[in-house]
């Protein structure tokens, strides 16, 4: 399947991430820090209009973690990367496409 045969979104109002293809649409499962990553990416989108934006490391990871210390680039990245491999589950599109 390709970029243009399936498109991800994220529904607020369920709190689920959806992708989209020709067969119908697939809840993808995240994990409760996946969820909240998901929902900041998509909420600053929506703010912006639906404009395509980019969100730094630092950004995303104050995003997840708020205060919580100790957490670093690495920890954005075993989020981002953790679930791969674990039945069809792949990281989406860029934030700008949620």
């Amino acid at each position: 399947m390709n970029l243009v045969e399936s498109f991800w979104f994220y529904d607020p109002v369920e709190d689920r991430l959806l992708r989209q293809c020709r067969g119908g649409r697939e809840e993808t499962p995240l994990t409760p820090l996946q969820h909240r990553l998901v929902a900041y990416m998509a909420e600053r989108n929506r703010a912006e209009g639906g404009v395509y934006l980019m969100c730094d490391r630092a950004e995303l990871i104050a995003a997840v973690w708020g205060d919580e210390p100790d957490h670093g680039p690495q920890d954005l990245a075993y989020l981002l990367c953790g679930r791969r491999g674990r039945g069809s589950w792949r990281w989406p599109l860029p934030a700008s496409s949620l």
